[in-house]
């Protein structure tokens, strides 16, 4: 921030003022407001803030300003542009500042009209909010849309900063899909925050599927021959669907072989495993044979692999799956999240199943629901990557999700 200018009267450094925001073009209207069309800003300061344990902390902007008398700009056919909307390569933070016809500014060298610099940059810094604003009624935002970076804290000053008619609009449509309201505020403001501001134009409702997208977990890639893949999941979830399915469409147009295992529990709670043809019956799971049979499957090519069913309830039982896929070291274990859970439910299941280390999630019984975002934001928050989609039971149900489809799919 700027000094004070020890120049300065008593009433002139008491008329500054100091606004934040997380740009210019949110805290211009406010000046605008308080301080009229004339005024002068006088310091910038930019910094972060919130995050918690130093990650996810947000730019702010704070401009100092003071009330200033009309100024008459002389151009040559240019609309004057101060300082302050100006990068470092000197390039315009506002890319347009456009005169309006019949003005009654004052008149350049060439007969154009002239506006003052601050309300030509105020009023093109408005249009900037969305990329397709054209004067909607500002809303104010719920308190909770800070609590995601502040670590749960709602700031007083988050709490009563105004957004747009489009962002409320768009911030519903994404609570319409599964997502809670934190997210969905979330979403939006960093994509005011660090897609907008490199491409004005693209529009809010881009913006906020590219900064959904950028938050999406990835899964490292699969190597081209020798990938063994694990489904696990609760009862009912769907897994050896996809498990089969997954195989199915391995086989119809992979060029290497297509292995489909099993890790099987017998009467007694033991944990088994089944490789055919590389093994006759099924064999325990810890065994050399198992390892060898397992082994070979997978220098010959693809290893689908199917799993008993988990409850969060059988604590022992997580962890003795967990010490078997854990010796054999799959590239991908899939979690099936069925997309009828509720967010609650579905948190709990990724929490009691993170034992097994999955990296990647199914969602499942995706005909039955139209609110894949429950799934995708408790992805987000375990750090899986949304992966497969699985519509129906057939052999053809289950769809490999890229993030931009996945994005699109949930804000049209």
């Amino acid at each position: 921030m700027t000094p004070p200018d020890s120049n300065l009267s008593a009433a002139e450094a008491a008329d500054r003022r100091v606004y934040r925001g997380r740009s210019i073009a949110e805290i211009l209207p406010k000046i605008h407001a308080d301080l009229g069309a004339e005024a002068i800003v006088t310091g910038r300061r930019n910094g972060l803030e919130g995050g918690v344990a130093g990650f996810f902390q947000r730019p702010f902007v704070e401009l100092e300003a003071q009330p200033g008398a009309p100024q008459l700009d002389i151009c040559d056919g240019e609309a004057a542009l101060p300082p302050m909307f100006t990068t470092s390569d000197h390039e315009p933070f506002v890319s347009e500042l456009s005169p309006e016809q019949g003005s009654s500014a004052p008149q350049g060298n060439n007969g154009q009209a002239c506006e003052n610099g601050f309300a030509s940059a105020l009023a093109a810094a408005s249009e900037l909010e969305d990329g397709l604003s054209n004067g909607a009624e500002p809303v104010e935002a719920p308190a909770a849309s800070a609590a995601i970076a502040n670590g749960g804290a709602v700031t007083h000053e988050s709490a009563d900063r105004e957004r747009s008619r489009s962002e409320a609009m768009l911030a519903e449509e994404l609570q319409a899909t599964g997502f809670d309201e934190e997210f969905a505020w979330f979403v939006i403001e960093t994509a005011n925050a660090h897609v907008l501001p490199f491409a004005p134009r693209i529009g809010l409702r881009r913006a906020v599927r590219i900064a959904l997208q950028r938050a999406l977990p990835q899964a490292p890639p699969l190597p081209a021959a020798g990938a063994a893949i694990v489904f696990v999941g609760p009862g009912g979830a769907g897994k050896s669907t996809c498990a089969r399915a997954l195989s199915s469409a391995y086989r119809r147009r992979a060029s290497s072989s297509v292995t489909d295992a099993s890790i099987l529990t017998d009467g007694d709670g033991v944990l088994r495993v089944s490789v055919p043809p590389h093994v006759a019956a099924p064999v325990e799971a810890s065994s050399k044979q198992a390892t060898s049979a397992l082994t070979v499957a997978r220098a010959q090519g693809m290893t689908v692999i199917d799993t008993p069913t988990v409850s969060v309830a059988e604590g022992s039982a997580i962890r003795g799956l967990a010490r078997v896929l854990g010796s054999l070291a799959p590239e991908r274990v899939v979690l099936a999240v069925p997309a009828t859970l509720s967010a609650s439910a579905t948190s709990r299941l990724m929490k009691a199943l993170a034992p097994l280390k999955p990296n990647a999630l199914a969602i499942t019984h995706a005909e039955e629901s139209e609110q894949l975002g429950v799934a995708v934001q408790a992805a987000c928050a375990c750090g899986l990557a949304p992966e497969y989609l699985l519509s129906g039971t057939g052999a053809k149900a289950l769809t490999r999700l890229h993030p931009t489809t996945l994005v699109e799919g949930l804000i049209p």
